[in-house]
């Protein structure tokens, strides 16, 4: 004879839960922190060569051109992207942390999917533990949001 599963009461699956967003947030913070040093190396480097395009570095003439100077913009804007991604991946973090925002963890979740392999591997863990109905226990509903769910 086979030994049934054991099944979890409600108060298990919560608590289990919790524990799987506590860890998520843990992963979520170092995968948050990895992103920031990769995008502090990456914006050193892409400012010196933005910097040296923009004031003509690489032209014996020292007289920039309008190519070279749209490069060095364009550079400046990639910085700027990199720069608001870290961000996002550590108000993903916090959200997570703080139990708050559950759709806009859910979205932050998805975006994640997109970095491979770490940030997908994160996202589809986020995901998964997000669209339990125990972890949705967890996150503090707004009023509107309760209001609008008894029509």
């Amino acid at each position: 004879m086979t030994n049934p599963t054991p099944v979890m009461s409600w108060e298990q699956e919560v608590q289990n839960s919790s524990e799987q967003l506590r860890y998520l947030t843990i992963a979520a913070y170092i995968y948050a922190g990895l992103n920031a040093c990769g995008v502090l190396f990456g914006a050193a480097f892409l400012a010196l060569a933005a910097s040296a395009v923009v004031t003509g570095g690489f032209d014996p003439s020292n007289t920039p051109e309008m190519p070279q100077f749209l490069v060095g913009g364009g550079m400046f804007v990639i910085v700027g992207i990199l720069v608001l991604l870290c961000v996002i991946q550590f108000l993903f973090a916090r959200w997570l942390q703080t139990r708050t925002h559950h759709t806009g963890t859910l979205v932050l979740a998805a975006f994640t999917c997109l970095s491979v392999p770490f940030g997908t591997a994160l996202g589809v863990w986020a995901l998964i533990v997000l669209l339990r109905p125990s972890t949705k226990v967890l996150y503090p509903q707004s009023a509107t949001y309760a209001g609008a769910r008894s029509f």
